[in-house]
């Protein structure tokens, strides 16, 4: 029975630790600095979301896989985007005059139709998603699934509940906060053809070097590779004085002479820790592998060391006697008959201190024999496993004992077994307990399922979107941004030394539920604008994103940054992750802003509006 460690070091898991904590303490403390009182009552309602999701997770015996975690951390990111939206809304109910009741009301009711949109979304694809997705999906979509309930929970209801109670009580007299921006009239829709034809150009290369890496690009997770396990000496003077942890380090660093590696720790029972380690790589050629573990490694490798027993006899066939008086065959007498290939030889057991195989055995073996000028060497003896059933292996390890028969004299088979065990430990090429080639972890069929999901999420936005704005072109619009930021997000992963991983997919899923939600914003506002004209203007489009500009920047600043602390301060085991949402997130707010917006207006189109008013008279009049 053997224990496996973790594949990720201790200092790597402790940085790890240390900038979610980082990142999770960041975002409340802005949002309190910013929003003063309703930063408080985001706050707790954050914390509230937090534990129901943790809670219901827990009731539902569901553990968090990496994409879950993903998902946890898209469902924090929305509960703070649900707020601030309420916050902003409140913040334009104070500048049109209104009381803090009206604020508190007309806060509320005029950001729920845009939450609802936004969260229903998510939660849809959240729904295909676990339906058809791999497993590694599903973890993300669960997790997404009881997230977004609960957000709408306290994010809309928990948090009104606090406002208005603290207005009933006389004590909330005022609501405070900070501004970031105050009115801009920026025009986003004119050079929209110029951005449209720069994030092609910057697709178009970031395709070109994805392809040009092809496989390269990907991470053990999907190419599989080669495990080999390996032993250290204790005697060795880099090893002695090593702690456990340290030697995970220095395994880690020693095995970074091969691509992609990842270590794991391998304790047994009654065997001393720290010496055992399974080292996984892309590298599928075994000799490679071999060649450079043991170069890299030198003398710090053990050798597996045989030691042996002094021989059983084997019993000597005998002929069974005829009975005189019936003169009919006696039965054998079970005790001396022998039908074994060597009888009348002898049983020597070969003991290993670590694993070890018949194959690996016999090259060398056979060498001793011929320099013992044995005749058909290969013929003279049988070595086998020890039989887990026999009685005299009930507490053997079959991985470490054998058999050696043969019939061989006693003293030539001792000569032949002390030249081998001479010849293991000169041996300048150490016999690794286990070397073998693994398959991918997502194999084919997982990465078409998890793509058949993704598609199929997509035209759930589209599908409910159309439903939404009564019209295609919306979803159509979201749908392209979300594909937009993906394929930025893949070329910036390609050029950089990361790889493609199950947390990097992780990081992608993320991204396109953080995309989708920033758009629906954006579209709420221009429906608002809009009012029942069929017909989109520049201005009017403009008016929409200036009017939830603030908000997009606050929402994709506070996201950005618990993603970029992560980057800076995680280590190896969410560097990946974090950087591609660091560009990720910068992508998706530029695609809202210049990808899904401008669609609308080429799609939709520019007719003037009915009534004789110009479009910029509209659009006051509805503000």
């Amino acid at each position: 029975e053997e224990k496996i460690g973790p594949t990720l070091g201790e200092d790597t898991i402790r940085k790890g630790i240390t900038s979610i904590v980082i990142s999770m303490l960041v975002v409340p403390i802005f949002m309190i600095f910013y929003y003063r009182f309703a930063g408080i009552v985001a706050v707790v309602a954050l914390i509230m979301n937090t534990l129901l999701l943790l809670g219901s997770m827990a009731a539902l015996q569901a553990s968090f896989t990496l994409p879950g975690l993903a998902g946890f951390a898209l469902t924090i990111g929305m509960a703070v985007d649900a707020n601030v939206l309420i916050f902003e809304r409140m913040r334009e109910e104070a500048e049109r005059g209104a009381s803090v009741a009206q604020q508190i009301r007309n806060g509320f009711n005029r950001a729920w139709t845009t939450i609802l949109d936004s969260h229903l979304t998510i939660f849809l694809s959240g729904l295909v998603l676990y339906r058809v997705g791999s497993e590694e999906v599903k973890g993300f979509a669960l997790t997404l699934i009881i997230g977004m309930v609960w957000n709408l929970f306290t994010a809309v209801y928990v948090s009104r509940v606090i406002f208005d109670f603290w207005y009933s009580r006389g004590m909330l007299k005022k609501i405070t906060m900070l501004k970031m921006l105050d009115k801009t009239n920026i025009d986003f829709i004119g050079p929209r053809y110029i951005c449209m034809i720069v994030s092609l150009l910057v697709i178009a290369a970031g395709l070109g070097v994805t392809a040009m890496k092809g496989k390269r690009l990907l991470n053990i997770d999907f190419t599989g590779g080669t495990l080999v396990t390996i032993r250290l000496d204790e005697n060795a003077p880099e090893i002695k004085n090593l702690s456990e942890p340290a030697r995970v380090a220095f395994v880690r660093e020693k095995a970074g002479v091969l691509p992609n590696t990842a270590i794991e720790s391998l304790n047994v029972g009654g065997q001393a820790v720290g010496t055992r380690f399974n080292v996984r790589t892309t590298e599928s050629d075994q000799k490679k592998v071999s060649s450079s573990i043991q170069t890299s490694f030198g003398k710090t490798l053990a050798k597996i060391q045989p030691s042996f027993d002094e021989g059983t006899p084997i019993p000597k066939a005998v002929e069974p006697v005829a009975d005189a008086k019936t003169a009919k065959p006696a039965e054998t007498v079970p005790t001396v008959v022998s039908a074994e290939r060597f009888a009348g030889g002898r049983t020597y057991g070969i003991h290993f201190d670590g694993p070890m195989t018949v194959d690996k055995i016999k090259p060398l073996l056979n060498e001793a024999f011929a320099k013992a000028k044995v005749e058909g060497a290969e013929q003279r003896y049988d070595l086998l496993r020890v039989r887990t059933d026999s009685t005299s292996a009930k507490n053997a390890d079959t991985r470490t004992n054998f058999l050696l028969k043969t019939d061989l004299p006693d003293t030539e088979v001792k000569t032949v077994l002390a030249d081998y065990k001479k010849r293991v430990l000169n041996d300048p090429n150490p016999q690794f307990e286990n070397i073998i080639n693994f398959g991918a972890t997502v194999a084919g069929e997982t990465r078409n399922a998890a793509l058949v999901a993704v598609v199929a999420s997509w035209l759930i936005i589209i599908g409910y979107l159309w439903f939404r704005f009564k019209s295609v072109t919306y979803g159509l619009a979201a749908v392209i941004a979300l594909v937009h930021d993906v394929l930025i997000t893949l070329g910036a992963v390609a050029i950089s030394t990361y790889k493609i991983d199950l947390p990097m997919i992780a990081a992608f899923l993320t991204l396109i539920g953080f995309s989708v939600n920033d758009t629906i914003v954006i579209f709420d506002r221009i429906r608002e604008l809009k009012g029942k004209t069929p017909y989109l203007t520049d201005s009017l489009i403009n008016a929409a994103i200036n009017q939830t500009l603030s908000r997009t920047i606050l929402t994709s600043f506070t996201a950005w940054l618990v993603v970029f602390i992560m980057l800076c301060f995680g280590g190896e085991s969410l560097a990946g992750f974090s950087f591609a949402l660091v560009v990720g997130f910068i992508s998706g707010t530029y695609s809202t802003v210049y990808i899904a917006t401008p669609i609308l207006i080429d799609w939709v189109g520019h007719r003037p509006p009915p009534g004789g008013k110009k479009s910029n008279e509209l659009i006051s009049s509805r503000a």
